[in-house]
């Protein structure tokens, strides 16, 4: 008789011992698969924070003084930030993009200021859609489009100012600055946006975001010098790198200057999928390791059981290698059934997981590609085959007489 029929046949016969092997080789399967998929996702969600979520550092003067305003007590002077110093960042390596801001008050006779004062807030940027505001949803862009570096005389005001006020999209208004020496002379801008802000935060209504050139207009004395500076990197795990590089700069006055970190929200989800990911690569490597030593002792005991049967094929010149051969081929066939079976189940469980998961980290895919799964299968193949042969030692060591005096 064959070596696979003799495998066979001993399934069919003994049901009972095949089917507990058969549904610890499903569980082990099932719950390595489910781990190694839940590991691969967290790290391709890790991949893909590092490209979506933003990291950046803000670069901002020192505080010069107060100047006084009779109309609002004192405004705080500080240091700004030209291009000089712009240039020489941006020649570090890893920053994808930067956002200038430039701050005034501003005033006009087209509309009324929500707060009823005869001024508001003045915000020009290179990018609107780089303004930290913007990023942190403080501000919300509701309808229209943002400020981009190539806008001129172009603005984006709050849908509350533009609802009091019966503006829309397209219309233009005339701005002025206000300084404390003179109000500056009307330069009109068409609205090109409008946002919506947070409630919970209470952010000013009445800020008027404005395009660098059209500030320029407005503020003479003010062009190319900014309030702040924000630089975002291509990949936050660099962060800390660059910003070492920036502060050894030495064209850049560090006394003058003020070097912020801004990595709070990729700090966040990064530390939770890290932690989940320790998390189940200890659970993985601990089910396995129990998981194997189960395995060689049930292996173990079901050779043992088989001491007579081994006897009987030795007593009719079958060779050792043969027999484990069969034991091996017995193992392996209920393993590819269980991984049958195990297959759809560890998948039903990757599903439910990714959608707990969804509402506490981020968007995340745990599912594994099939031939990940088949290699996983493989390795397992392999684990199985070594086990049979370490648990088959203690009977495949000893001499045919040995055994027979074993039988008897």
């Amino acid at each position: 008789m064959s070596t696979h029929k003799r495998a066979i046949l001993y399934i069919l016969r003994k049901r009972e011992k095949s089917l507990t092997l058969f549904l610890l080789l499903m569980l082990i399967s099932s719950f390595v698969t489910v781990g190694f998929s839940i590991v691969t996702g967290t790290q391709a969600a890790a991949r893909e924070l590092r490209e979506t979520v933003g990291a950046s550092f803000r670069l901002r003067g020192m505080l010069t003084g107060l100047v006084s305003d009779d109309s609002s007590g004192y405004n705080a002077t500080a240091t700004p930030v030209t291009d000089t110093e712009i240039d020489q960042i941006l020649q570090i390596g890893g920053i994808k993009a930067h956002n200038t801001i430039q701050s005034a008050k501003g005033a006009s006779d087209d509309f009324f200021y929500l707060s009823g004062a005869p001024y508001g807030p003045l915000s020009a940027n290179r990018e609107t859609e780089l303004n930290p505001d913007f990023i942190s949803k403080l501000y919300q862009l509701t309808e229209g489009r943002h400020i981009g570096t190539e806008d001129k005389c172009t603005a984006i005001i709050s849908k509350a100012l533009a609802d009091e006020n019966k503006l829309r999209i397209g219309d233009s208004v005339l701005l002025k600055a206000v300084t404390d020496e003179a109000d500056g002379a009307d330069t009109a801008v068409t609205v090109i946006g409008l946002y919506d802000v947070d409630e919970r935060q209470e952010p000013s209504k009445d800020t008027i975001f404005i395009d660098r050139h059209t500030f320029s207009e407005l503020c003479e004395t003010r062009q190319a010098e900014y309030d702040t500076v924000t630089f975002y990197v291509g990949d936050p795990a660099d962060l800390p790198v660059i910003v070492e590089q920036v502060k050894a700069q030495s064209g850049i006055n560090w006394e003058n200057y003020i070097l912020s970190v801004q990595d709070d929200e990729y700090d966040s989800i990064s530390s939770q999928l890290a932690s989940v990911e320790r998390l189940v690569t200890i659970l993985i490597a601990a089910v396995v390791f129990v998981s194997l030593i189960i395995l060689t002792l049930i292996l173990t005991m079901r050779v043992q059981g088989r001491i007579y049967e081994t006897g009987v094929l030795l007593s009719i010149g079958t060779p050792k290698r043969e027999i484990i051969v069969q034991l091996i081929i017995e193992t392996a066939l209920l393993a590819i059934f269980a991984f049958m079976l195990s297959y759809p189940a560890s998948n039903i469980a990757a599903l439910q997981i990714e959608r707990n998961m969804l509402s506490a980290i981020t968007d995340i895919n745990i599912g594994l590609p099939f031939w990940k799964v088949m290699f996983i299968y493989c390795i397992e193949i392999a684990v199985i085959v070594a086990a049979v042969m370490v648990s088959s030692l203690s009977v495949m060591r000893l001499k045919p007489k040995e055994i027979l005096s074993k039988m008897s």
